[in-house]
């Protein structure tokens, strides 16, 4: 009889095999979805916690921007951006608004709305000590020169109806007096005085014209500035101590820079402005006819024993002008000076330019009537 062989022997450490990996099979199982688990729980509690990330640029050059100051709007929760401009910040509510806020730049507010992601660009603040202002051969910023230089636009020289430069400006650049020496017509050019006459020659009346300042006219020395149309300027600044002294002797009394207005790349441009003013004397003396001035004289000669020009024929006939030859009465102040006078101006300009060559052309008819 033949021999089986006998197996059983290796069952016993089979079963113990297979009995390890059913009990630690499910325990691992369990540890996996324990960890799966506590990643779900931590992202909910993410989720609500609103973890809010994102980038503050420059909106001028697209580069991030550090130091950006960002807090939730009715909370104590801030952050500030890294050197890349990144930044990170949670909040409790989804419908939560933060507020970047950054020194010379425009502060924004930004509504979360359920994003988990903001990305921001901050504008910078255009303030008047940004503008520049011409100085001597170049340009600088108003900050720099704030005390020294006093510059006013075209526009507001253009928005006064003055067919002068001169009279335009009188009232609006600090520090600067000017005195309408004149009202003849066509020569309404007003005399400027920077900073009174306490400057060089400027105590002594023979020396009045030396006090004038020094006038330049799109870098050219020695020009009118009534020879410009109001019209055509740009820009004007008044130079005085330190900022004129690039002039030298000269500017002694300060200087004045006019800019005048250039074309710009673009399809052509036509302007046209028409200025219409009437004008009256402001104080006319009531002065008296022939017949009451010769009773006055009279009056006065009798008065004071001396003998009469004229007898009481000659009032008679001033009064009845019988004889207008030798016994006139002219209304000189009547005759000589209107009530009602004109003034008129047309200004026609185009500008424009293409390929890197711009052009302005400007035509201006000027009337001004005498009184």
């Amino acid at each position: 009889m033949k021999k089986t062989p006998n197996y059983f022997w290796l069952l016993k450490p089979m079963v113990t095999i297979l009995l390890f990996c059913g009990l630690a099979y499910p325990a691992f199982s369990l540890t996996e979805e324990r960890a799966s688990g506590d990643e779900i729980l931590g992202s909910v509690a993410e989720m609500q916690q609103g973890r809010i990330t994102g980038t503050v640029t420059d909106a001028s050059n697209g580069q991030g921007m550090p130091g950006v100051n960002i807090l939730v709007t009715g909370t104590s929760t801030g952050a500030i951006s890294d050197a890349d401009g990144k930044y990170s910040i949670t909040t409790t509510d989804a419908n939560a608004t933060i507020v970047f806020s950054f020194i010379g730049y425009v502060t924004q507010e930004v509504a979360v709305a359920g994003k988990s992601v903001l990305n921001v660009e901050l504008k910078a603040v255009l303030t008047g000590l940004d503008e520049v202002v011409v100085v001597g051969y170049s340009t600088q910023k108003r900050a720099n020169v704030i005390g020294s230089v006093t510059s006013i636009s075209g526009a507001s020289i253009q928005s006064i109806p003055s067919v002068s430069v001169s009279t335009a400006i009188a009232g609006r650049l600090p520090g600067s007096v000017v005195i309408q020496e004149t009202g003849e017509p066509g020569n309404l050019g007003a005399r400027i005085l920077v900073r009174g006459r306490s400057t060089l020659g400027g105590n002594r009346a023979e020396n009045v014209s030396n006090t004038r300042p020094l006038v330049i006219i799109d870098g050219i020395q020695g020009r009118s500035m009534d020879e410009i149309d109001p019209m055509d300027i740009s820009s004007l600044s008044v130079l005085k101590d330190a900022s004129a002294a690039i002039y030298g002797s000269q500017a002694a009394n300060g200087v004045i820079l006019i800019t005048t207005k250039k074309g710009s790349e673009g399809k052509p441009k036509l302007n046209y402005q028409f200025y219409q003013g009437f004008m009256t004397p402001t104080i006319i003396p009531d002065v008296t006819n022939a017949a009451e001035y010769a009773t006055m004289l009279s009056e006065y000669q009798v008065a004071n024993g001396k003998t009469r020009t004229w007898s009481d024929t000659d009032i008679d006939l001033f009064k009845s002008g019988a004889d207008p030859w030798r016994h006139p009465n002219t209304d000189w102040y009547g005759d000589l000076v209107k009530k009602w006078t004109t003034t008129t101006r047309h200004n026609v300009t185009i500008d424009g330019g293409f390929k890197g060559m711009n052009y302005y052309v400007s035509l201006g008819l000027k009337g001004d009537e005498s009184m």
